[in-house]
């Protein structure tokens, strides 16, 4: 339910739409960390985070959840990829 007054939150932040990317990519947490200042561990908590929110067992099953959501359009990910 939208609190009075403000917009809705955003399905997920910037750094976990970039965290997403970087799952969509193969890239390991420990790579995906390095590329945005992270470390390994935070990477990790994000990605756990963002799978108990959309019940998601794994990561392939996050980045369905994410695209359905509209967390990351489909129409990005060529462009994130190349």
């Amino acid at each position: 339910m939208p609190r009075a007054g403000r917009p809705p939150r955003p399905l997920v932040t910037p750094t976990e739409r970039q965290i997403l990317w970087g799952v969509a990519a193969g890239k390991t947490n420990r790579a995906i960390g390095s590329s945005l200042g992270l470390s390994e561990e935070t990477v990790k908590s994000h990605v756990r985070k963002m799978r108990r929110r959309w019940g998601a067992p794994d990561r392939a099953s996050l980045l369905y959840a994410a695209i359905r959501r509209g967390a990351i359009p489909v129409v990005d990910i060529k462009t994130h990829l190349l």
